[in-house]
Formats: C-alpha cells, sequence, structure tokens
C-alpha cells in the first residue's frame, strides 16, 4: 500500500473520538500476526511497543481516478487534478510511528501516527459506547498494510541497521524539537503578530518591568478587604476595555461592567449574575455554596488552553486577583497594566513564562506530526515551554527557521534481552 491510500483509511478509521473494535476472526488474526512481529521490540513502561515504518508515494492517479475526480469532484481537467495530488502527497515518501500496547489482561491497542485506532479487549466491553463494530473485510486492508510495511521495518531491526537508518531518514515533521520564538518570529512574521496581537513595544516593556521587578508576586501585590460581584465585574470591564477589540472576540457593545461580562465571558457562571453586586456577604455566600459545575472565572472564552481567566482568592491577607491566559498575551498584558493601574492587587500565573513569550525569549516546543500541539509540556520535561507546534512543508524549506530549531534524535529501538 502507497502513502496516499494509507492516509486515506487511516483518516477514515481515526475519524471521529471512537475507535475500532477488534472482533474475532480475520481481523483478529491479522492483529494477532501484528502483535506477534511486534513483539521482539523492548516495551517502554507503559507496555507499548514502537516502530516506525515508510511508505512511498506511488504512481500518479490511475486514468480512472482522474475521471472520477472530475466528475464528482468539480475538478476541470485531468491535469488539475493531478496537480492537486502531486501538491497533496508533495513527499516521495511519508513516515508513521506504530505503537502497539499490551497490558497484563490481555487489553490491546494500537496507535498509528499518534491516532488511537484499533483495540482488542477479552471481555469485549464497551466503555461508553467509544468502540465502533467494522464491517466483514472493511479493516483487513490496512491491518495488512501495516504487516507488510512493520516487517519490513523489523529486516532492519535484525539485520543492525533500523537505528541508524531512522536517525538519517526521519524527517524533521516527525520529531520532536525546539525553536526560539524569536527566530520563528524571524522566519515567519505573522506568527509574532498572531501571538501578540497589537500589543506596543510600550506595553510589553511595561509588562516586563513589572515582572522582573517583582511587581506579580503574590507576595508583593498587596490586597484588598473585601470582593463583591460588582467590584468583580468592574474588574472585568477594565480588562476588556483595556484589551479592546481583537482576534478572539472580546466585544465593547455593553454599556456596563456586567454587561461585558455577559457577553464575553464563558457564560457557565453559577449564579453569580444573579447576586447582589455591593454586598461582600453574598459573594462570599455564593463562593462557599457554588455548585462547581460552571466556569464563572472564564472571562474571555476560548478553548481548554486558549482562554482568560481572572479569579478572586481569598487568603489570610485579604483578597486578590489571579489572572492566567498564557496563549493569550495580549489581554493578559492588557488586563494587567489596566488593573494594576487602577489599583487592584493582581497576580500573574506562569508570569516569568509570559513575559519570556512576549519578548521572543522562550522556546516552542515542536511535537511530532499528528500530535496536538497542545498540553505537550510531558515531551519536554524540566523546560518551562509554554507553546507548541507542529511544523509543516513550508516549515522544512524554510532555510531561516531549519538553521534555528534543534531536533531531537529518534529513540532507539531495543529489543528484548
Amino acid at each position: 500500500m502507497h502513502y496516499p491510500e494509507f492516509e486515506y483509511s487511516l483518516d477514515w478509521i481515526t475519524n471521529s473520538h471512537d475507535w475500532y473494535a477488534i472482533s474475532e476472526g480475520k481481523d483478529k488474526e491479522l492483529f494477532d500476526s501484528l502483535f506477534s512481529i511486534m513483539n521482539s521490540i523492548r516495551p517502554d513502561k507503559n507496555g507499548f511497543r514502537t516502530i516506525w515504518i515508510a511508505l512511498e508515494r506511488g504512481p500518479e492517479p490511475s486514468d480512472e481516478e482522474c475521471d472520477e475526480a472530475v466528475a464528482c469532484d468539480g475538478y476541470e481537467s485531468r491535469e488539475e487534478y493531478i496537480r492537486f495530488w502531486f501538491e497533496m502527497h508533495s513527499q516521495s515518501m511519508r513516515y508513521y510511528e506504530v505503537d502497539a500496547g499490551e497490558n497484563s489482561d490481555g487489553f490491546r491497542s494500537l496507535i498509528v501516527k499518534n491516532r488511537f485506532a484499533f483495540q482488542y479487549d477479552p471481555e469485549d466491553r464497551n466503555f461508553g459506547n467509544t468502540v465502533r463494530r467494522a464491517f466483514e473485510d472493511e479493516l483487513q486492508p490496512f491491518l495488512s498494510a501495516l504487516i507488510e510495511h512493520v516487517s519490513e521495518s523489523m529486516k532492519k531491526v535484525y539485520a543492525g541497521t533500523y537505528n541508524s537508518w531512522l536517525s538519517v531518514n526521519l524527517p524533521p515533521r516527525n520529531r520532536i524539537g525546539r525553536i526560539r520564538r524569536s527566530a520563528l518570529w524571524e522566519a515567519f512574521p505573522y506568527s509574532r503578530e498572531r501571538y501578540i496581537d497589537d500589543l506596543t513595544d510600550e506595553e510589553i516593556k511595561a509588562f516586563a518591568d513589572a515582572v522582573d521587578s517583582g511587581q506579580t508576586d503574590i507576595d508583593n501585590i498587596g490586597r484588598l478587604d473585601e470582593m463583591t460581584a460588582g467590584l468583580f465585574f468592574r474588574a472585568c470591564g477594565i480588562g476588556y476595555r483595556a484589551a479592546g477589540a481583537h482576534q478572539y472576540g472580546v466585544r465593547l457593545n455593553a454599556d456596563t461592567d456586567k454587561g461585558l461580562y455577559l457577553i464575553n465571558a464563558d457564560g457557565r457562571d453559577e449564579g453569580l449574575r444573579d447576586i447582589p453586586e455591593d454586598d461582600p456577604e453574598a459573594f462570599e455566600s455564593w463562593l462557599r455554596h457554588r455548585p462547581h459545575i460552571g466556569h464563572p472565572w472564564e472571562v474571555c472564552r476560548g478553548g481548554n488552553s486558549t482562554h482568560v481567566d481572572l479569579c478572586p482568592i481569598e487568603d489570610d491577607g485579604g483578597w486578590y486577583l489571579s489572572l492566567a491566559g498564557e496563549l493569550r498575551a495580549m489581554e493578559v498584558v492588557r488586563f494587567y497594566l489596566a488593573l494594576s493601574k487602577e489599583g487592584f492587587p493582581v497576580y500573574v500565573y506562569r508570569a516569568e513564562a509570559i513575559r519570556k513569550a512576549v519578548l521572543g525569549e522562550d522556546n516552542i516546543g515542536i511535537v511530532p506530526e499528528g500530535v496536538i500541539p497542545a498540553y505537550c509540556g510531558d515531551m519536554f520535561p524540566g523546560e518551562n515551554i509554554i507553546s507548541f507546534m507542529n511544523i509543516s512543508e513550508d516549515a522544512e524549506n524554510n532555510e531561516a527557521f531549519m538553521s534555528e530549531a534543534v531536533f531531537d534524535p529518534p529513540d532507539k529501538l531495543e529489543l528484548n534481552e
């Protein structure tokens, strides 16, 4: 199987949060055969055996495929489809990581290109309807291709050439690496604009100076004697107006601080909007008894890692605001500067990491193709990295980028003793 067909098959096999359960029969025979071929590889601490396979691009589309593309997919000519096909499959060879895991209960899972593809459960349990059943013969071409290409790689293993072959040939897009953020900005200037938005050099310097002088440290920010819903909404309003409308969609079309909170925050405020705004006892009572099923402190809504939190916290000294949102640097910087100017005590979570990021002084973690570039800190132990990225063919062909990026060598494959 060549990689265009392999990629297509992998996409439909892993196109949802579900995965295929391997059932008895021919699928199970092929699955067992694949695990048997990889059984001599030494497993990692989690019970996974890993090997890389390489697939060629193969011949260009046939006349039949071109005719179907013209008839069904809107291409004007065979030539147009072939150009598109080569754009989508520009590499002569692509590499895929195959991870086969098994526990003591006989439960097996197979991950391809960092995507969970198959599982086999001896007890045939259905974990919340997360597994799918294949039609007869549906999975066999893909499993057969895996067996073929894993067998080819295992030949290199037994010949003693696998590790050197992989070290020389594995492309940067399939490796773990790092690049200085300023070097990324130099290679791709738009990436700086995407991260810092329209922060000015003066704002960046003011924030960096505040971090350097300890003004964002929790012990140096002072405290408020009390907290109310109204005071919290006021802090939000100050931050929204300072940030202004921008790419993530902060809106300013409300007349009150509370109104700005309601149109910009997550929305699941657990009744915060309903308590008296000037009553500290009402706020503290709500805080003690709220159900903890919402996100009242997500003041700029976003994804799991792309939102901004502003959270009132009480300690022995009084109340302060905790500000977090390392991937929303513009809002964090402007919220902090504006709130500090108005006398609010503001602690900035991971302030030093954000300082380095807005100055371009930190490293961005490069993660392999197929890994979602978020929450990847475990891949960089001991390093304070807050941003991650995959690299594309554009990056691999960018001399400025590649001259600055540093990539780890592939993990060495070892056989059982």
